[in-house]
């Protein structure tokens, strides 16, 4: 039954009453209130809790804390991403909701702004009611775009890496519908590797001049990795996760850029590790006349799926069948393979290139 009104202002009036109730078995508001009781549905606890998030000027706190101003960041692109949040410490309300999502009672807002030259970040965890072991968490960063080191190395960022991809379940849900999502966390990689301006560092890797390598558009694979050397990664190290996309991602994040002479093509393989200091690079040169084959490449596998601590999810504890998109050079002897996502773009890339390649072969 939808509240009235009247029933509204005395849930908002006691709006942290309201939420604890709401981790009580059968909790209905109205034992304080004394003039009507209302089941406290998951979206009743939502609306609530969006309320309490509200008076916390979240945003006014993180241009305090990052010194900027609203002019400032009115330049930028602002990234906001908040969730319940689900500590290892602490002694708080938890619940999975009817809906399937779970929620707590400890909540994380997060403000980001990327300016080109600097990318500000600043989070704060709080409880959402009285009476729970928490104490409130900031973290506020600045990183200059000519920093080497991974965004998910720094505070905030280190966060969402984890609980991205190693805990779904922090993931799932948030009051105003502004959760971790896919995108979200696309968004943060994007921009960590777009900074690194690769085009231009694989050409001065591969040793050549853009004007030398114009027999067709040059081709850029960005995708995360699930692979290397032909078999699946350790995911309980770099972590991994399914999106709402039904995409996987993991930890390590693959640039290739692929370069056409007349004669030659030149790949460039950037892979980097999205929360440690580690990356590799491979440059490798190949004949046309040598290539018999463009293509991409699918491999599947399943894997255990543990099961997570408190989750009473029915699939946990089973397997997930895995799915590995790659790009594929063949020459005699040896197969070139790089991460990629298998959509439209890299479809509409691969035709480009096997055309190229029965023209040359003509």
């Amino acid at each position: 039954m939808s509240m009235n009104e009247k029933e509204r202002a005395i849930v908002l009036k006691n709006e942290g009453k309201t939420a604890a109730k709401y981790f009580e078995e059968k909790a209905k508001v109205g034992g304080f209130a004394g003039c009507f009781a209302t089941q406290i549905t998951d979206e009743l606890y939502d609306f609530v809790v969006s309320k309490i998030v509200e008076k916390w000027n979240v945003k006014d706190l993180a241009l305090k804390k990052l010194g900027l101003s609203e002019n400032t960041v009115g330049l930028m692109k602002e990234q906001h991403i908040e969730f319940y949040a689900f500590p290892e410490n602490g002694n708080y309300g938890r619940k999975k909701g009817n809906d399937g999502k779970w929620r707590s009672a400890i909540y994380e807002s997060i403000y980001i702004y990327y300016s080109g030259k600097e990318v500000y970040a600043y989070s704060i965890t709080k409880a959402l009611v009285r009476n729970t072991s928490f104490d409130t968490e900031e973290e506020s960063v600045v990183i200059p775009y000519n920093e080497k080191d991974p965004f998910f190395t720094k505070p905030v960022f280190k966060t969402i890496y984890t609980k991205y991809l190693f805990n779904a379940k922090s993931k799932r849900c948030g009051c105003n519908g502004i959760t971790l999502t896919d995108e979200a966390f696309d968004t943060i990689v994007i921009h960590d590797y777009e900074r690194l301006n690769l085009k231009q560092r694989a050409l001065e890797k591969i040793g050549v001049d853009e004007s030398q390598v114009k027999e067709i558009e040059p081709v850029k694979f960005a995708w995360y990795s699930l692979m290397k050397n032909g078999k699946f990664r350790d995911f309980k190290e770099i972590g991994l996760h399914q999106g709402d996309d039904g995409v996987w991602r993991t930890g390590v994040f693959e640039v290739t850029w692929l370069f056409f002479s007349d004669a030659q093509i030149f790949t460039y393989k950037y892979e980097f590790h999205l929360s440690e200091s580690r990356r590799n690079e491979i440059t490798q040169e190949y004949f046309f006349k040598d290539v018999t084959n463009f293509t991409s490449f699918s491999e599947d596998e399943e894997f255990p799926k543990e099961k997570s601590k408190d989750s009473d999810d029915e699939s946990d504890g089973k397997s997930n069948r895995i799915t590995s998109e790659s790009f594929k050079i063949v020459v005699p002897g040896e197969v070139f393979l790089c991460s990629m996502r298998n959509d439209e773009f890299a479809n509409q890339r691969i035709m480009a290139m096997k055309a190229k390649l029965r023209e040359k072969k003509g």
